[in-house]
């Protein structure tokens, strides 16, 4: 984004920002309800009648007059483009936000991506909507006697908590036969705070501390759910829900299908082909770190011998050829994964595959023609 941008947010603190500046300081709280009702409504001109209507009540004589002034202080106060273009622009008539203007919105962003619907919708398109929601529409923008500004803006606040809602269900449901079980209980808690009363995602919820291993927490949410239907509704937890919670208690192991702790390895997120053995080092220090924490030892001198070896100089080595120190290390690798898939769940996700540097890719080749349980823990992301 151009640093100089106007930005215009409409979800959570709403404000006008220009250089890292809140300019709607500067403007009176109706001004601000101006800009904000004409970007709402982008793309469709409003009549000044309807303006006057929405932020003066009855009582206020003079409010054509209030008007003009308010659009006379907006034209001064937010700044001319590159192009020396006013952002908003009225006639005797009308008001409307100038289509040629240049300048970013969070729901316009929204409007933008909502002209597909959520199913056709890929994981990044959804997951920058997900982002623009940082709140509730306008929520701490109010106007004084002023009904049907409060009614408008009502009523944009429920249509976008249920468009963040929808949003965040249909991420899950991307997700859910994926192992990314991290990121699954991310958006879980969030469509709990949208909805604190939905069992189906409490029960969901459960499931996924299961699969990390997090028993404790899932008795604990189970613990939440019952606590707040009890409380505010009057009613206890459904059957389902109980019934996974018992088991839970009356298997200190965990659930039969989920009695390993998983563990997930990102790897190569960051990436940079000129770096050898980037992605490896990366692995290897998830395996270590793993190790250590479960107190497994795979990892044995021998092997921290064989990985201090690597030292990543920034620069690509003359003829790319495999070595027999990188032979060793490939090795020494698949049978630390090998160990401690006998005691835990692992699962690998390398991300960026045709990025990896040089030494990486050899590795990754090696390793997934070689073994074929060690290739069936390497899910590939983009």
């Amino acid at each position: 984004m151009i640093q100089d941008m106007l930005i215009i947010n409409l979800l959570g603190n709403a404000g006008i920002y220009y250089k890292n500046e809140d300019i709607s300081a500067r403007l009176s709280s109706k001004s601000v309800a101006i800009v904000m009702y004409l970007v709402e409504n982008y793309n469709k001109k409003i009549t000044k009648d309807k303006i006057s209507d929405l932020l003066w009540s009855e009582k206020y004589e003079n409010s054509g007059n209030n008007l003009r002034h308010n659009l006379w202080n907006i034209k001064k106060v937010i700044p001319k483009d590159d192009e020396g273009r006013s952002l908003v622009l009225a006639n005797k008539e009308c008001c409307y936000i100038n289509p040629e203007y240049r300048f970013s919105s969070d729901v316009i962003k929204i409007k933008k991506l909502e002209e597909k619907s959520l199913l056709a919708m890929s994981q990044d398109e959804l997951t920058r909507m997900k982002e623009a929601f940082r709140g509730d529409f306008l929520e701490q923008l109010n106007i004084k006697d002023a009904d049907e500004w409060y009614e408008w803006t009502l009523g944009n606040r429920v249509k976008y908590q249920k468009l963040h809602a929808l949003c965040l269900n249909q991420i899950y449901i991307n997700l859910k036969d994926t192992h990314l079980h991290e990121e699954k209980v991310g958006i879980l808690e969030e469509i709990l705070l949208h909805n604190p009363y939905d069992e189906e995602s409490h029960y969901n919820l459960m499931t996924e501390y299961i699969k990390l291993g997090e028993r404790h927490m899932a008795i604990s949410q189970y613990k939440k759910c019952d606590d707040i239907l009890r409380s505010e509704l009057n009613i206890g937890a459904k059957k389902k829900l109980k019934d996974l919670y018992l088991k839970l208690l009356n298997d200190n192991t965990e659930i039969t299908e989920h009695r390993q702790v998983l563990r997930e390895i990102y790897v190569n997120k960051y990436c940079n082909k000129n770096i050898e053995y980037l992605a490896m080092s990366q692995l290897m220090e998830s395996l270590i770190k793993i190790d250590r924490e479960k107190g497994l030892k795979a990892v044995k001198d021998s092997d921290l011998r064989i990985f201090s070896s690597i030292i990543a100089t920034g620069e690509k080595e003359e003829g790319f050829f495999c070595t027999l120190n990188d032979v060793r290390i490939f090795i020494s690798v698949r049978d630390i994964i090998k160990k401690l898939m006998e005691k835990i769940t692992i699962r690998i996700y390398l991300y960026n595959k045709e990025k990896l540097d040089f030494r990486s890719k050899n590795f990754f080749d090696y390793i997934s023609g070689s073994d074929s349980e060690i290739k069936e823990i390497i899910e590939l992301l983009k």
